[in-house]
């Protein structure tokens, strides 16, 4: 009889054996996973629904049933390996979107421990919510909104669209990626300095504001920047507000798939960047913005970097990951994640989506622009080290600087262009 094991072992990359290697270390307290969250209307199905709705669909999602394989460098691709220990339900005190963000961080994973479906509800009478976690190493945003797109979608299947593919590799995209990286990985000395302390998993905080979608995109039409960078520069604002004009620097992941070539949602296929902070959200600060970002989300660039991130040994690669993220030279971590639109679960639409990160190894916050549709969510989120730095007060100051880059936009007073 044929097994039905799955005989594929597809290898860990740099990223992902980075982000494991971090879990292992003794003195580890980092939330190694991210949440993305669904919100529906109503009450929530029964937990056997839920669990039978997935079991139907998991075939086609073999992130949802690997484990590691022997020596921690290949993913093991089992099929008869059990998922409802992963689903599982949970029931929080009323309080609404804070009270459900405030319940997601610091959950510990089961089973596995590779990524978790809850089923939450009590948080309001009007609504629950779908969260789906995973780990770091399992999957980037990118590959995470492949599998809800399979579990939830009710549309064709179309892929995220990406930066055009190219034949050969340009030596000057090249070179301008190995001096970005030559400049991010010189020692620093920020840790400290200051007074920071690190961020840890427990007492992590988190707050967000939602906007309409069409405000950031009447700014950067008219700035001629991109979204992501007037996100970026607003950040560096609202941080300024919090911890005063220091020298700070964001890491920004990049989506290094080609276009059509995202096939599962199991590994990372990201770059990294490390964009410093200028203070303020007027025009200057989002030309000094959008002039660190430019180049790398050019077509050469990005192929320069896939090219690192497929030919680097891995250890390597690890260490660059790692280096990258260290708090003494990424400050921040600021992420951009699009939901795919359509999402349904039980004849009910999803109505709002929004993703959650926490800070890794010392961070002041991490902050993600979530875009579901024509709705926009900006959250923050920071650790029990930072209790100074609170995430609403962070919130309400990004949405403040946006009007004031609006209204001087209307005024004249800032350029629009960049």
């Amino acid at each position: 009889m044929k097994s039905d094991r799955v005989s594929s072992k597809p290898r860990l990359g740099p990223v992902d054996r980075a982000f494991l290697a971090m879990g292992r270390h003794p003195a580890s307290d980092h939330d190694l996973h991210q949440v993305y969250v669904l919100r529906l209307p109503g009450a929530p199905p029964p937990l056997g629904v839920l669990r039978r709705h997935v079991s139907e669909r998991v075939a086609s999602l073999p992130e949802l049933t690997c484990r590691l394989g022997v020596g921690g460098r290949r993913w093991t691709i089992d099929s008869s390996q059990e998922i409802a220990g992963q689903i599982d339900a949970l029931t929080v005190p009323p309080g609404g979107t804070a009270a459900l963000e405030g319940a997601l961080l610091g959950r510990d994973l089961p089973g596995c421990g590779l990524w978790s479906l809850t089923s939450v509800h009590g948080y309001s009478d009007e609504e629950y919510a779908l969260c789906f976690s995973s780990h770091h190493a399992l999957q980037d945003a990118g590959a995470a909104m492949h599998t809800l797109r399979v579990l939830f979608g009710t549309g064709p299947d179309q892929a995220c669209r990406r930066f055009r593919p190219l034949s050969a590799l340009q030596p000057v995209a090249t070179a301008t990626v190995a001096t970005d990286l030559a400049v991010s990985l010189l020692p620093a000395r920020w840790a400290g300095e200051g007074g920071f302390a690190c961020s840890t998993a427990s007492g992590h905080r988190v707050s967000g504001v939602q906007v309409e979608g069409a405000r950031l995109h009447a700014v950067a039409r008219r700035t001629r920047v991109s979204v992501n960078d007037v996100f970026v520069a607003l950040v560096a604002s609202a941080l300024t507000k919090q911890v005063g004009p220091r020298a700070l620097h964001a890491c920004v992941p990049l989506d290094l798939r080609l276009r059509g070539e995202q096939q599962d949602g199991l590994g990372n296929c990201v770059g990294m960047i490390r964009v410093a902070l200028p203070t303020g959200g007027d025009g200057p600060a989002l030309a000094a913005v959008h002039r660190a970002t430019e180049h790398a989300r050019s077509s050469p660039y990005r192929a320069a970097l896939r090219a690192l991130h497929d030919l680097s040994p891995s250890r390597i690669g690890m260490w660059i990951t790692r280096r990258l993220l260290d708090a003494r030279r990424s400050q921040l971590i600021a992420s951009y994640v699009t939901f795919p639109w359509g999402l349904a679960f039980a004849g009910r639409p999803v109505r709002d989506a929004f993703a959650l990160s926490s800070p890794l190894l010392g961070q002041l916050c991490t902050s993600t622009l979530s875009v579901f549709g024509g709705r926009v969510r900006v959250g923050f989120v920071t650790g029990k080290g930072t209790p100074d730095l609170h995430p609403q007060s962070l919130a309400d100051t990004w949405c403040e600087e946006l009007a004031s880059l609006e209204g001087r936009l209307g005024e004249g007073l800032v350029s629009d262009r960049m």
